[in-house]
């Protein structure tokens, strides 16, 4: 008996140390990422949701293609001490019928850290963060995440994706734009990602 009311008191004490998490909304006025808060930055809408999925640019004139499939992760632990939502995934470009870049297989891969795929990222833009969407609704939210090179740890892009739907069908408005450039490999790693900055439609497959 005693053994019993030694286990529950334990418990009790356990339960009653344990602070609850703290949720704050990702599209949140609030300060954000704050080290050690314990906080949990959290995609309360499911906003990342409708961006889940593969998708598809093709251009037939140039035999050209680029598929991106996107995953959502959530309450995903940071180092420095708080959790968060983050949109994941992996691409394959293919230019003149070369491809160039296909990490599509490690989409899944165990062995990949969450932060550590080729695309990642969390951050949530309205109608007016730069670049401004003119044809977005007051309300609409889009996402910008980061885009490593295929071959250059440290060779980024930007992606600022726009998800709409145009006849019954899901489309993604991706502007691909420049990005950080810290390469392992200062002498041989070149200065943009292998895709073209610009502007591409992608098509949920």
């Amino acid at each position: 008996m005693k053994k019993i009311q030694t286990t529950l008191i334990l418990l009790l004490v356990s339960l009653l140390s344990c602070k609850a998490q703290n949720v704050v909304p990702l599209d949140s006025s609030e300060p954000i990422y704050i080290r050690n808060s314990g906080d949990y930055y959290k995609d309360t809408n499911n906003l990342f949701n409708t961006f889940e999925g593969t998708w598809l640019w093709e251009d037939p004139t140039t035999n050209s293609s680029l598929t991106i499939i996107l995953k959502k992760e959530t309450n995903v632990n940071d180092v420095h001490g708080f959790n968060y939502d983050i949109l994941i995934g992996e691409y394959q470009y293919i230019e003149n019928g070369v491809e160039l870049a296909n990490t599509l297989s490690d989409i899944n891969n165990p062995n990949i850290p969450t932060v550590l795929h080729k695309i990642a990222g969390e951050i949530i833009l309205t109608k007016y963060n730069r670049p401004p969407c003119p044809e977005c609704g007051a309300d609409e939210r889009r996402v910008r995440l980061s885009i490593e090179h295929d071959n250059y740890k440290g060779v980024w892009g930007e992606l600022i994706i726009r998800h709409f739907v145009y006849l019954g069908i899901e489309k993604l408005k991706v502007i691909v734009r420049d990005g950080a450039w810290l390469p392992d490999d200062y002498n041989n790693a070149p200065e943009d990602i292998d895709i073209p900055f610009g502007e591409y439609i992608l098509t949920k497959q």
